[in-house]
């Protein structure tokens, strides 16, 4: 036969519990902050919208930020605010296919921040096989590119590249007014 516990504990531990599960809440809650850039980017602003790294060529479409959420299977929300960009990419004729990693590539802001692409946002696109199953030699794609950064940030270009590990190509958004920040 077992004792009943002692009443301070029956009175405490379901307090302490809630006192626990309160603090990871706020926790939580804490946590989701504005997205922080990986660096500075102290090459010049880029000018160009189209160029190639490697066995790709780039060209951007359209560039717009300000998205709270992406909408697909599941909402994915922004800690900031979603840039979509828009790209043709072009495969040269070579032996292999082309894998683009969006945590290879790099949004530009105004103030010169650079932020990597957002896989989970990316993947959720419409159309992830350039991002999954590679870009076949000879064939070309429009894909989207997924960025979070800060509300009130704006972008104005992209750091592509074919290979994480290739030097990469410095593309801007077309248009004279830069992307606005915050929606």
């Amino acid at each position: 036969m077992s004792r009943p516990l002692p009443r301070w504990v029956r009175v405490w531990l379901p307090l302490v519990a809630l006192a626990v599960a309160g603090a990871a809440g706020l926790a939580v809650l804490l946590a989701r902050s504005e997205p922080e850039p990986i660096g500075l980017d102290t090459a010049p602003i880029p000018t160009d919208t189209t160029g190639r790294d490697g066995v790709l060529s780039f060209t951007i479409l359209a560039a717009e930020c300000g998205f709270e959420n992406v909408i697909s299977a599941e909402r994915i929300p922004a800690d900031g605010q979603f840039c979509l960009v828009e790209l043709q990419i072009a495969a040269a004729v070579s032996g292999e296919t082309a894998v683009i990693e969006p945590s290879c590539q790099f949004l530009i802001t105004d103030a010169q921040e650079r932020f990597t692409g957002h896989e989970e946002g990316t993947l959720a696109g419409a159309d992830p096989g350039p991002f999954t199953s590679g870009l076949q030699p000879g064939k070309s794609r429009a894909v989207e590119l997924m960025f979070d950064i800060p509300t009130g940030a704006q972008a104005v270009g992209v750091e592509l590249h074919s290979s994480c590990e290739s030097d990469g190509v410095r593309l801007a958004f077309a248009g004279e007014d830069p992307l606005r920040g915050g929606g």
